[in-house]
C-alpha cells in the first residue's frame, strides 16, 4: 500500500448548529469525503474517518489513530462554523508528530483561502473539489516531496501570504468510483430526522455539483460557472449499491437543483419505473425548474417529498437576493406540487439586507398562504466567500467573524448574530425565529392539512414520532 490517510470532520454539536430543533435535525456524513475517499482507495491508498459530530473525545481518537496507523497524512473538511474546531484538530495533529502533514479542504477554505495563514499547523489547503488534488497531494507524499506546487485548487504559503494554484474542476462525474462508504460504517452512526424521510434506513446522494444560477447569498459562487450532473445510468447504478450494500429505503438528493436538467431527471425516473427501484425520495429544487409533467413522472417514481426556496414574501428582497424567480412562480409551483400530491418542504430567510420589520412580516404571511408541509424560516447569515457577505464587509456592517455563531438558527434566546439590517435588532430576528416557527405549526389550517398531507404520502407514523418532539421544541421557547 502507498500509505494511509486519515481524514476529519470537525463538526460542531447539534445544539450549536441546530439550537432548539437538534431533536430533529440530520445527522448525516459528508459525502465529499467518501469521493476522494474512493478515488484514494481506487489508487492503492488506505483511509479512515472520524467525525467529531458524532464521535466523543475524537480529539483523543485522533491521537489513537496517528499512534496505530503509520498516517501519511491528514484531510480535513470544513465548513466556516466548523473552522476554529479544524484549527484545533490541526494542533493537536502537529502537536503528537509535526512531521504529518495536515491539510484542510472544504466551504470555508475554498471561499477564503488566505485563512490558511490563521494557524501554522495547516500546511496547505485545497480549494473546490477535493478527488484529484487529495491523490496528486497524497502521491506526491508517498514519493517523499514535501514542497507541493502545480496542483489544481492547491493553497500554499508564500513570502507571507497565499498561493492558489488554478482551479480544474471534474469533467465527468461518471469517471468517479462509487462512493466509500464504508468509512461511514454504512450510515450505521447517522441518520435522517423522521421529520425529513418517509422510510428507514436512509441515505443522501448528491449527483450534480454547483448552481449556475446567481443567488447572492448562496456559497456555489466559486465554481458558479461548472455545473456538472452524472448521467441517468450512474445516478441509478449508485441507488442499485446502496439498495444492495446497506439496504437503503429511503434517499434525500442533495444537489443544489436536482431537477435543473428536466431531461436527466425524466430519463432518472423512467429508469427507476422501468426497473422496478423500490426507494422513496426527496430532492431540493428551484420553484422554476418544475412543472407539472415532471412532478407527476416524479411522485410516479417514488418521490414523496421537493424541497424549495421561497426564501421571501417580497418581491423588493427576492430581486436584492437576484433569486431569478418572483412569488407568482412560487405559487405556481406549490400549487402544482400540491395538485400532484407531493409533499412540500419551503425554506426562507429573514434578516437579509434590506429587510424591514414589514418585509419580514410578509415573508411570514406568504408561507401561511402556501401553506407546505414543511416551513422553516432561517435567520439570514452572511456566509464567507458570497457576493453579498463582500457587500455587506465592504461597507462595514459585518458585526462580527465569530464563524461559530454562524448558523441560521437561533440557537438561544441570547444568540449574537453576525449581521443585522439597519433598524433591526438582533433581539428582534430572534424574536420572528421563535414565533414564525411556533406560530406556523400551531394553526388550525396547518394541523388539519398536515394530517391529510400524511396519510396521504404514507408519512403518517413519522408524523406521530415528530408531533411530541415539536410540541415539546415550541413548549420550551
Amino acid at each position: 500500500m502507498k500509505g494511509h490517510i486519515l481524514f476529519i470532520n470537525p463538526n460542531p454539536r447539534l445544539e450549536d448548529q441546530f439550537g432548539i430543533f437538534k431533536k430533529l435535525s440530520n445527522v448525516i456524513p459528508p459525502l465529499g469525503v467518501a469521493y476522494i475517499g474512493a478515488v484514494l482507495e481506487k489508487n492503492g491508498f488506505t483511509c479512515s474517518f472520524i467525525d467529531g459530530g458524532i464521535v466523543k473525545d475524537w480529539i483523543k481518537k485522533i491521537g489513537c489513530q496517528l499512534k496505530q496507523k503509520d498516517v501519511l497524512a491528514v484531510y480535513i473538511t470544513s465548513t466556516s462554523m466548523a473552522f476554529g474546531m479544524a484549527i484545533r484538530a490541526a494542533k493537536a495533529i502537529k502537536a503528537i508528530d509535526k512531521r504529518i502533514p495536515v491539510v484542510v479542504g472544504g466551504a470555508h477554505i475554498s471561499e477564503l483561502p488566505n485563512d490558511l495563514l490563521s494557524c501554522e499547523e495547516i500546511d496547505y489547503g485545497v480549494v473546490g473539489e477535493g478527488e484529484m488534488p487529495g491523490l496528486q497531494i497524497a502521491n506526491a507524499l508517498a514519493k517523499g516531496d514535501r514542497e507541493l506546487k502545480g496542483i489544481s485548487g492547491l493553497v500554499w504559503r508564500n513570502n507571507g501570504g497565499v498561493i492558489v494554484e488554478p482551479l480544474a474542476c471534474l469533467t465527468s462525474l461518471d469517471d468517479l468510483p462509487l462512493p466509500a462508504w464504508h468509512l461511514f460504517s454504512g450510515w450505521r452512526n447517522y441518520s435522517h430526522s423522521p421529520i425529513h424521510v418517509k422510510r428507514q434506513p436512509s441515505a443522501h446522494l448528491v449527483t450534480s455539483r454547483y448552481c449556475p444560477m446567481g443567488c447572492k447569498f448562496c456559497t456555489t459562487e466559486v465554481s458558479r460557472k461548472s455545473y456538472r450532473a452524472m448521467s441517468p445510468e450512474r445516478v441509478i447504478d449508485q441507488l442499485k449499491a446502496m439498495q444492495r450494500q446497506f439496504c437503503i429505503k429511503d434517499v434525500r438528493f442533495f444537489d443544489d437543483s436536482f431537477t435543473l436538467n428536466k431531461k436527466r431527471t425524466i430519463a432518472i425516473c423512467d429508469t427507476m419505473l422501468k426497473e422496478g427501484i423500490d426507494i422513496s425520495w426527496a430532492c431540493l429544487t428551484r420553484v422554476d425548474c418544475v412543472d407539472k409533467e415532471l412532478l407527476t413522472l416524479m411522485k410516479k417514481a417514488g418521490c414523496w417529498q421537493i424541497l424549495i426556496g421561497p426564501q421571501s414574501g417580497d418581491e423588493r428582497i427576492l430581486k436584492e437576493m437576484k433569486t431569478g424567480f418572483s412569488k407568482n412562480d412560487v405559487y405556481s409551483a406549490v400549487e402544482t406540487a400540491h395538485s400532484v400530491g407531493l409533499s412540500i418542504r419551503a425554506d426562507y430567510i429573514i434578516g437579509y439586507p434590506g429587510e424591514t420589520v414589514d418585509s419580514i412580516e410578509a415573508t411570514y404571511k406568504f408561507a401561511c398562504e402556501l401553506n407546505t408541509d414543511l416551513a422553516e424560516f432561517n435567520i439570514f447569515v452572511p456566509y464567507p466567500g458570497t457576493p453579498v457577505y463582500f457587500e455587506i464587509k465592504d461597507k462595514g456592517e459585518l458585526i462580527h467573524e465569530d464563524y461559530t455563531k454562524y448558523t441560521t438558527v437561533a440557537t438561544s434566546r441570547k444568540d449574537f448574530r453576525p449581521y443585522t439590517p439597519p433598524g433591526i435588532s438582533s433581539e428582534q430576528l430572534i424574536s420572528y425565529f421563535f414565533k414564525f416557527h411556533k406560530q406556523y405549526y400551531l394553526r388550525p389550517r396547518y394541523i388539519s392539512s398536515i394530517l391529510v398531507s400524511s396519510i396521504r404520502n404514507g408519512f403518517i407514523q413519522n408524523l406521530i414520532k415528530c408531533a411530541p418532539l415539536l410540541f415539546a421544541t415550541f413548549k420550551k421557547n
